[in-house]
């Protein structure tokens, strides 16, 4: 995963994923700040504060990988896996910020997409994975959305 990041890291800087000097970077205090209000949350707030975690951890991942913190980038990737794989679609139903959760997903899955567009062979597979788990969960919400 090392070398996947560091060409990924070079990807991103010249692309438009590099955070403004305005724009407020994630870090692990924010992604703290999230994991302890999702241990909290209800039932019907807790998918919208899981795809922010989703979301801030993805953004973690970029700016690490612009950083060259391979290391870190890959664990926030696997957290970001995690977090995907905790969402639980039941509690949809009646679940509060639906379409801004689904947002925060497909803001995750673009940047996820950029990742991967310049991630070599090796390091796809899990990528792959966790693409797959994020837009699968992003597209799950949209149909709820428009259930309603």
């Amino acid at each position: 995963m090392r070398s996947a990041l560091t060409v990924t890291g070079f990807m991103l800087l010249s692309g438009s994923l590099v955070f403004a000097a305005t724009e407020k970077a994630p870090n692990t205090r924010e992604l703290a700040r999230l994991e302890a209000r999702a241990a909290q949350a209800s039932t019907k707030d807790q998918i919208f504060v899981y795809a922010e975690l989703i979301d801030v951890a993805t953004d973690l991942a970029v700016v690490q990988i612009q950083a060259g913190a391979e290391e870190q980038a890959s664990t926030s990737l696997e957290t970001v896996w995690s977090y995907a794989s905790s969402v639980d679609l039941k509690a949809a139903k009646g679940a509060k910020k639906l379409k801004n959760a689904e947002i925060l997903l497909s803001r995750a899955e673009f940047r996820l997409r950029q990742i991967l567009k310049s991630a070599p062979l090796e390091d796809r597979s899990f990528l792959e994975k966790v693409l797959k788990r994020v837009s699968d969960l992003q597209s799950a919400l949209l149909l709820r959305v428009f259930e309603r």
